[in-house]
């Protein structure tokens, strides 16, 4: 028999969806006794406590269809902040943004030559205090700290393992460390998967309930995957390795210990590396896509490329369905060679392609500050009910 849910389960339920409604829209307390079901007391409780901690406010007066207008209330996003830190294969970029997204403060830190994860520790440390102590008063309220780093990392342990060529920080317990100097919630995840957070927030991906976020960058091909409005992690947190599927059997060793993955053949390192002999000029994707306009062999690299990623783009869609690909990166530059081709190569294949196609798009996402993705890890554990303790 099915255990009953107990009380505080369901306070803290109950809590959460309130704060859902009053994110989305201005709602009274009526509106909130109506839509949950609970007495107009019960809601009275569950909103004075919201409205002390800071994390709702009174907004004024709504419309009214009969007899007095209503308080309504909405989310006190000025006083509701989310710290993120990024950690990157050369630099660290550290900021405070609110709920809503809006930057307060951020900062870049070189780690070019950063000899230990412990120093690094300490650099971020001392910036984000001092960042703490300028922008954060009494009446904040600081949700979390969102940490992310290119992957594999254990977001359950908040460790660091292995991300090459990230060696300095292999398997740094960041979370832990990071929680022995701030009295704060530390979350830790990868940064393909926190962009994927911002694209289902606040870029192309809002219109989408299921879609795949694809990052191409120097070192590696990255993703996130939105299923039903919720990031897929899969059991234990390590879901989403796209640039991990293997698209020839008999090909390349990854560095990963598998055979043939997409990223031996779609990062940008890969494509320059095939190119050095021919084209020693060409340094980036940049190059690249510049001196294409004129020359046919390198235009049929970009198709090559494009025929890389759709072939693990259609493993992905042929087993979830999902409704669009939205593409990132280092490679989204110029992109209409790219894209025009990523598109003809997903739709004439796919399994739906007689049904329905796939929509293929560009991100508009500014992902240099890279911050405000890791800042989003922590919006999103608040709105899904994760953080309660504040």
């Amino acid at each position: 028999m099915k255990k009953p849910k107990n009380a505080t389960y369901m306070r803290q339920n109950n809590r959460t969806f309130i704060i859902q409604m009053i994110h989305k829209k201005q709602v009274s307390r009526a509106d909130l006794a109506r839509k949950t079901g609970l007495t107009r007391a019960a809601i009275s409780v569950i909103v004075d406590d919201l409205i002390r901690q800071g994390i709702v406010k009174e907004a004024g007066l709504g419309e009214s269809t009969s007899g007095r207008k209503p308080v309504v209330l909405e989310l006190n996003n000025g006083q509701l902040y989310c710290i993120g830190i990024s950690i990157r294969y050369d630099c660290c970029h550290i900021g405070i943004s609110s709920i809503n997204g809006k930057i307060i403060t951020e900062k870049r830190l070189d780690f070019t030559n950063l000899k230990t994860a412990a120093q690094g520790i300490d650099q971020i440390s001392a910036v984000l205090q001092s960042m703490l102590d300028t922008c954060v008063t009494e009446e904040i309220v600081v949700l979390g700290i969102g940490v992310s780093s290119p992957g594999p990392v254990d977001i359950n342990s908040g460790i660091i393992l292995n991300p090459p060529p990230l060696e300095v920080w292999w398997n740094v317990p960041i979370v832990t460390k990071l929680k022995e100097r701030f009295d704060i919630p530390v979350f830790l995840d990868r940064d393909t998967a926190a962009s994927a957070l911002v694209e289902k927030n606040y870029g192309k991906g809002k219109k989408y309930k299921s879609f795949i976020q694809i990052d191409v960058i120097n070192e590696g091909v990255g993703c996130g995957i939105i299923i039903n409005d919720q990031l897929y992690r899969g059991v234990g947190g390590f879901g989403g390795e796209f640039g991990h599927i293997s698209i020839n059997v008999e090909g390349i060793q990854c560095r990963c210990g598998n055979i043939g993955c997409i990223e031996c053949y779609a990062s940008v390192s890969a494509i320059l590396k095939t190119l050095r002999e021919t084209y020693p000029e060409i340094q980036s994707w940049k190059d690249l896509v510049l001196r294409s306009k004129d020359d046919e062999t390198l235009a049929k690299v970009i198709k090559n490329e494009a025929h890389y990623l759709g072939a693990g783009i259609l493993s992905v869609m042929n087993l979830l369905e999902l409704e669009a690909v939205i593409l990132s990166g280092e490679v989204v530059f110029e992109p209409y060679m790219l894209i025009d081709e990523l598109r003809q190569y997903i739709n004439s294949r796919s399994i739906t392609r007689s049904i329905k196609s796939i929509d293929v798009l560009i991100s508009n996402t500014d992902y240099t500050l890279s911050f405000t993705s890791s800042a989003t890890i922590v919006s999103e554990k608040f709105f899904s009910g994760e953080l309660m303790d504040f």
